[in-house]
């Protein structure tokens, strides 16, 4: 019973999926150049603008980090050639994305040096790459040649909670460590 209502979970996301790449590969890559925009834009503005400095309010920014760049690994996916109309997220693809996403974390953390009241975080880059590669391994898991649908259900469960436990990590390991800027 578990397998059926994980392959009919994998289903739905397949479907949605499917209607998400009817953009094109295109369409895709200005998709992508434009949440990276926005990203770039929110990363510029002064840290005191975004919320209260409370540890929930920190916890929740450093959690955020996962899916902002889970959506930018979904974006730049539906760039790639299509297998079956899927993003052909082959091995080599897959970390041709993630390189682009750890690129661009990188420069969006030392963008953040230049920003008052921001500092760069080798551990927000981390959480960035978690964020991107688990919505990779989803999306491979739920559609293409070596889809496995069954499994899906699980990477969301362990993918949610290696987001949460990371960013537990990222919030309250530099407090440790004050001395360490860039954590």
């Amino acid at each position: 019973m578990p397998e059926r209502a994980g392959g009919a979970f994998a289903a739905r996301l397949r479907a949605l999926g499917l209607e998400i790449a009817r953009v094109g590969r295109a369409a895709g890559l200005a998709l992508a150049a434009g949440w990276a925009a926005l990203i770039w834009f929110a990363s510029s503005q002064p840290a005191r603008t975004i919320g209260v400095a409370t540890p929930a309010g920190s916890w929740l920014g450093n959690l955020a980090h996962a899916p902002e760049f889970g959506l930018l690994a979904l974006l730049a996916s539906l760039a790639l050639p299509r297998v079956e109309r899927w993003p052909d997220l082959s091995p080599s693809r897959r970390t041709l994305v993630f390189l682009l996403v750890l690129a661009y974390a990188a420069v969006d953390e030392l963008h953040q040096a230049a920003t008052p009241d921001r500092d760069p975080s080798v551990l927000d880059v981390g959480t960035d790459l978690l964020g991107a590669w688990l919505t990779l391994r989803v999306i491979a898991a739920v559609g293409g040649p070596h889809a496995e649908p069954d499994r899906v259900p699980g990477l969301f469960v362990r993918g949610l909670a290696a987001c949460v436990a990371w960013s537990v990590l990222v919030t309250f390991l530099p407090t440790a460590f004050p001395e360490q800027a860039w954590l």
